[in-house]
Protein backbone atom coordinates (compact mmCIF):
# COMPACT_ATOMS: atom_id res chain seq x y z
CA UNK A 1 0.00 0.00 0.00
CA UNK A 2 1.31 2.81 -0.96
CA UNK A 3 0.35 5.33 1.51
CA UNK A 4 2.92 3.21 3.93
CA UNK A 5 5.94 3.02 1.57
CA UNK A 6 9.00 2.97 3.29
CA UNK A 7 10.68 6.47 2.68
CA UNK A 8 14.40 4.94 2.14
CA UNK A 9 13.25 2.31 -0.86
CA UNK A 10 11.23 5.84 -2.59
CA UNK A 11 14.12 8.12 -2.03
CA UNK A 12 16.39 5.33 -3.72
CA UNK A 13 14.02 5.19 -6.96
CA UNK A 14 14.27 8.79 -7.72
CA UNK A 15 17.64 9.79 -6.71
CA UNK A 16 19.21 8.45 -9.23
CA UNK A 17 17.22 10.11 -11.95
CA UNK A 18 17.97 13.65 -9.62
CA UNK A 19 21.43 12.89 -9.31
CA UNK A 20 21.70 12.67 -13.17
CA UNK A 21 20.93 15.93 -13.93
CA UNK A 22 23.57 17.17 -12.00
CA UNK A 23 21.23 19.90 -10.88
CA UNK A 24 23.19 20.47 -7.42
CA UNK A 25 21.17 21.04 -4.58
CA UNK A 26 18.81 18.44 -4.31
CA UNK A 27 16.02 16.71 -1.61
CA UNK A 28 16.77 14.72 1.17
CA UNK A 29 15.73 11.63 1.14
CA UNK A 30 12.75 12.26 3.96
CA UNK A 31 11.79 15.36 1.65
CA UNK A 32 11.75 13.48 -2.01
CA UNK A 33 9.52 10.66 -0.31
CA UNK A 34 7.24 13.42 1.12
CA UNK A 35 7.17 15.61 -2.19
CA UNK A 36 7.56 13.08 -4.98
CA UNK A 37 5.29 10.39 -2.68
CA UNK A 38 2.37 13.24 -2.44
CA UNK A 39 2.75 14.14 -5.54
CA UNK A 40 2.35 9.91 -7.08
CA UNK A 41 -0.63 9.56 -4.48
CA UNK A 42 -2.51 12.81 -5.91
CA UNK A 43 -2.34 11.89 -9.34
CA UNK A 44 -3.07 8.29 -8.78
CA UNK A 45 -6.11 9.15 -6.53
CA UNK A 46 -7.66 12.08 -9.21
CA UNK A 47 -6.58 9.82 -12.25
CA UNK A 48 -8.91 7.17 -10.34
CA UNK A 49 -11.52 9.01 -9.59
CA UNK A 50 -12.29 10.79 -12.71
CA UNK A 51 -11.98 7.53 -14.26
CA UNK A 52 -14.88 6.45 -11.98
CA UNK A 53 -17.55 8.84 -12.51
CA UNK A 54 -16.81 8.79 -16.11
CA UNK A 55 -17.42 4.96 -16.57
CA UNK A 56 -20.75 5.23 -14.27
CA UNK A 57 -22.34 8.42 -14.81
CA UNK A 58 -20.37 9.68 -17.95
CA UNK A 59 -18.92 13.11 -16.12
CA UNK A 60 -15.57 14.17 -15.72
CA UNK A 61 -13.99 15.26 -12.39
CA UNK A 62 -14.35 18.94 -13.59
CA UNK A 63 -17.97 18.39 -14.39
CA UNK A 64 -19.01 16.93 -11.15
CA UNK A 65 -17.25 20.28 -9.80
CA UNK A 66 -19.90 22.31 -11.69
CA UNK A 67 -22.53 20.29 -10.49
CA UNK A 68 -21.46 20.43 -6.88
CA UNK A 69 -20.72 23.90 -6.66
CA UNK A 70 -24.54 24.28 -8.40
CA UNK A 71 -26.00 22.50 -6.10
CA UNK A 72 -24.76 24.67 -3.16
CA UNK A 73 -24.82 27.54 -4.45
CA UNK A 74 -28.56 29.71 -3.59
CA UNK A 75 -31.31 28.96 -6.25
CA UNK A 76 -28.46 26.40 -7.93
CA UNK A 77 -27.43 29.04 -9.84
CA UNK A 78 -24.28 31.25 -10.30
CA UNK A 79 -22.63 33.41 -13.18
CA UNK A 80 -20.00 31.79 -15.06
CA UNK A 81 -17.52 34.01 -13.51
CA UNK A 82 -18.02 32.76 -9.99
CA UNK A 83 -18.13 29.03 -10.49
CA UNK A 84 -14.83 29.68 -12.51
CA UNK A 85 -13.61 31.03 -9.17
CA UNK A 86 -15.51 27.98 -6.91
CA UNK A 87 -14.12 25.17 -9.42
CA UNK A 88 -10.33 26.49 -10.09
CA UNK A 89 -10.36 25.76 -13.57
CA UNK A 90 -9.88 28.17 -16.29
CA UNK A 91 -12.69 29.90 -17.78
CA UNK A 92 -12.46 28.00 -20.99
CA UNK A 93 -12.65 24.81 -18.98
CA UNK A 94 -15.36 25.93 -17.17
CA UNK A 95 -17.37 27.36 -20.28
CA UNK A 96 -16.65 23.95 -22.14
CA UNK A 97 -18.03 21.78 -19.25
CA UNK A 98 -20.65 23.87 -18.68
CA UNK A 99 -21.33 23.42 -22.63
CA UNK A 100 -21.26 19.66 -22.14
CA UNK A 101 -23.42 19.61 -19.13
CA UNK A 102 -26.54 21.55 -20.81
CA UNK A 103 -25.97 19.66 -24.29
CA UNK A 104 -26.81 16.51 -21.29
CA UNK A 105 -29.51 18.63 -19.86
CA UNK A 106 -27.87 19.05 -16.75
CA UNK A 107 -27.34 22.53 -16.82
CA UNK A 108 -28.27 25.54 -18.51
CA UNK A 109 -27.76 29.03 -19.33
CA UNK A 110 -29.17 31.79 -19.10
CA UNK A 111 -28.40 35.61 -19.95
CA UNK A 112 -27.52 37.80 -17.23
CA UNK A 113 -29.26 40.81 -16.79
CA UNK A 114 -27.95 43.94 -17.85
CA UNK A 115 -24.79 42.08 -18.91
CA UNK A 116 -25.16 41.09 -22.78
CA UNK A 117 -21.73 39.54 -21.94
CA UNK A 118 -22.61 37.61 -18.61
CA UNK A 119 -24.23 34.31 -18.27
CA UNK A 120 -25.59 32.40 -15.50
CA UNK A 121 -25.20 28.32 -15.55
CA UNK A 122 -28.52 27.01 -13.26
CA UNK A 123 -28.56 23.14 -12.24
CA UNK A 124 -31.66 21.68 -13.79
CA UNK A 125 -33.32 18.73 -11.87
CA UNK A 126 -32.04 16.07 -14.35
CA UNK A 127 -28.20 17.47 -13.13
CA UNK A 128 -29.33 17.02 -9.51
CA UNK A 129 -30.50 13.47 -9.92
CA UNK A 130 -27.14 12.62 -11.72
CA UNK A 131 -25.16 14.54 -9.15
CA UNK A 132 -27.07 12.72 -6.29
CA UNK A 133 -26.03 9.41 -7.46
CA UNK A 134 -22.28 10.92 -8.82
CA UNK A 135 -21.83 12.26 -5.43
CA UNK A 136 -22.22 8.81 -3.56
CA UNK A 137 -19.98 7.39 -6.24
CA UNK A 138 -17.49 9.82 -5.40
CA UNK A 139 -18.02 9.20 -2.00
CA UNK A 140 -17.24 5.87 -2.33
CA UNK A 141 -14.44 6.03 -3.83
CA UNK A 142 -12.44 8.80 -1.80
CA UNK A 143 -12.99 6.76 1.31
CA UNK A 144 -12.19 3.13 -0.37
CA UNK A 145 -8.95 4.46 -2.29
CA UNK A 146 -7.90 7.60 0.77
CA UNK A 147 -9.95 7.45 3.85
CA UNK A 148 -10.09 3.99 4.84
CA UNK A 149 -5.96 3.95 4.49
CA UNK A 150 -5.62 5.91 7.57
CA UNK A 151 -6.72 6.41 11.08
CA UNK A 152 -9.02 8.98 12.03
CA UNK A 153 -5.67 10.36 13.83
CA UNK A 154 -3.63 10.54 10.68
CA UNK A 155 -7.09 12.15 8.91
CA UNK A 156 -7.15 15.14 11.67
CA UNK A 157 -3.05 15.16 11.43
CA UNK A 158 -3.47 15.53 7.79
CA UNK A 159 -6.27 18.20 8.26
CA UNK A 160 -4.46 20.03 10.40
CA UNK A 161 -1.15 20.20 8.19
CA UNK A 162 -3.56 21.35 5.41
CA UNK A 163 -4.39 23.74 7.17
CA UNK A 164 -1.48 25.02 8.49
CA UNK A 165 -0.20 25.30 4.63
CA UNK A 166 -3.26 27.09 3.39
CA UNK A 167 -5.73 28.41 6.11
CA UNK A 168 -9.47 27.45 5.10
CA UNK A 169 -8.24 23.80 2.98
CA UNK A 170 -9.72 21.85 5.58
CA UNK A 171 -13.01 22.99 5.71
CA UNK A 172 -15.83 22.32 3.14
CA UNK A 173 -14.93 22.44 -0.11
CA UNK A 174 -17.82 25.36 -0.59
CA UNK A 175 -16.73 28.57 -1.32
CA UNK A 176 -16.81 30.94 1.35
CA UNK A 177 -19.74 33.30 0.04
CA UNK A 178 -21.77 30.19 -0.37
CA UNK A 179 -21.11 28.72 3.29
CA UNK A 180 -24.40 30.13 4.69
CA UNK A 181 -27.03 28.94 2.30
CA UNK A 182 -28.76 25.49 2.64
CA UNK A 183 -26.81 22.70 0.79
CA UNK A 184 -28.87 20.04 -0.30
CA UNK A 185 -26.62 17.37 -0.83
CA UNK A 186 -25.95 17.48 3.32
CA UNK A 187 -22.26 18.28 4.45
CA UNK A 188 -19.89 16.68 2.17
CA UNK A 189 -17.37 13.87 3.27
CA UNK A 190 -14.26 15.18 1.51
CA UNK A 191 -13.09 16.57 -2.04
CA UNK A 192 -9.26 16.65 -2.18
CA UNK A 193 -7.98 19.96 -1.83
CA UNK A 194 -5.95 21.24 -4.14
CA UNK A 195 -3.23 24.26 -3.42
CA UNK A 196 -3.71 26.05 -6.56
CA UNK A 197 -0.71 27.75 -8.32
CA UNK A 198 -1.94 26.81 -11.68
CA UNK A 199 -4.89 25.35 -13.40
CA UNK A 200 -2.89 22.61 -14.85
CA UNK A 201 -2.36 21.08 -11.14
CA UNK A 202 -6.30 19.77 -11.93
Amino acid sequence: MYMHTDVKRVAEEIEPAVAAAELGATFTPEEMATWFGFLRVHAALMRQLDEELEARHRLTFGSFKVLLQLAWAPEHRLRISELTAAVQLTQSAVSRAVDRLAHAGFVRREPSPGDARGAYAVLTDEGLAVLREAYQTHLAGVRARFLNHLTHDQQRLLAALWEEMLPGAAASARPRSLKSSPCILGRVGLVLPTLRVDPVIW
